[in-house]
């Protein structure tokens, strides 16, 4: 995108990406991370999570206790990868196709305590496994006057092969 990660002073207003975009997670047409302020901007194109894969391996008095955490394109978004407490207002992702597993949405893959309104997705593809949606692949709760998302739609189509897929949200209120 525009802008791997725009911290909580930043403000990204009146601007624009298109093309493709493919990277490991937080990933985003515009803005891979954002803390800060994201308004009246757009992003258009393909993005890509190609994830990554953690294993980790503990050692039991000589024997060996294997665990392996899967954790593929995480937070994956048409506008914003990860939004943390940032705002997104007045902006759009439009003619996008986002890849991703778990955290895609067609505008934000995964919204922690963020403000979106008057925002929309239109035309294009989101696919996902869990926690997969059009607007947004997953919302923790928010704070706009007791609503998360205010004003807001998609017009794309969800394919999504995991739990909590939806045409506007996949899952929100965690």
């Amino acid at each position: 995108g525009l802008i791997g990660y725009n911290y909580s002073e930043g403000k990204v207003i009146s601007s624009y990406a298109s093309g493709n975009v493919e990277g490991t997670y937080y990933v985003g047409g515009l803005v891979g991370q954002n803390t800060g302020i994201v308004s009246k901007s757009y992003a258009s194109g393909d993005i890509i999570g190609t994830g990554y894969s953690l294993e980790s391996k503990t050692f039991y008095t000589g024997e060996s206790l294997t665990r392996t955490y899967n954790m593929y394109h995480a937070y994956i978004g048409g506008l914003v990868g990860y939004n943390y407490k940032g705002i997104v207002k007045n902006c759009n992702a439009e003619n996008v196709n986002v890849t991703g597993n778990t955290y895609t949405g067609g505008l934000i893959g995964y919204s922690n305590t963020g403000k979106i309104n008057n925002c929309s997705v239109e035309e294009g593809t989101v696919t996902g496994g869990t926690n997969t949606g059009g607007l947004v692949g997953c919302g923790k709760s928010g704070d706009i006057d007791g609503n998360f998302i205010e004003l807001s739609y998609a017009k794309v189509d969800v394919i999504g092969t995991g739990e909590c897929v939806g045409g506007l949200v996949g899952l929100l209120g965690v």
